[in-house]
């Protein structure tokens, strides 16, 4: 199964920020076929884009005081990693 980390967040995500940006980074051998980002609470709230791997906060406000979760399949499993954000 892969191995996940998650990388790009600098504790410094404050209300209008923009363009807040967090990557799924996974070692996998065959690589990965899925990479999927969610929160705690389901769905990722609506000025968060996510382009394969990378998550992209357009506007940070509280929707983003949240937990993400990238996980990552290959043929041989699933793993997942969290992160826990906060909003200044």
């Amino acid at each position: 199964p892969p191995i996940v980390t998650i990388d790009g967040y600098d504790n410094n995500w404050y209300v209008g920020r923009s363009d807040a940006v967090l990557f799924c980074q996974a070692k996998a051998n065959p690589e990965p076929t899925t990479i999927t980002w969610t929160t705690a609470s389901g769905s990722l709230p609506d000025t968060v884009v996510v382009e394969h791997n990378k998550l992209t906060v357009r506007k940070v406000d509280d929707a983003v005081n949240t937990t993400f979760t990238c996980e990552v399949k290959n043929k041989h499993g699933a793993s997942r990693k969290t992160l826990t954000t906060f909003v200044i």
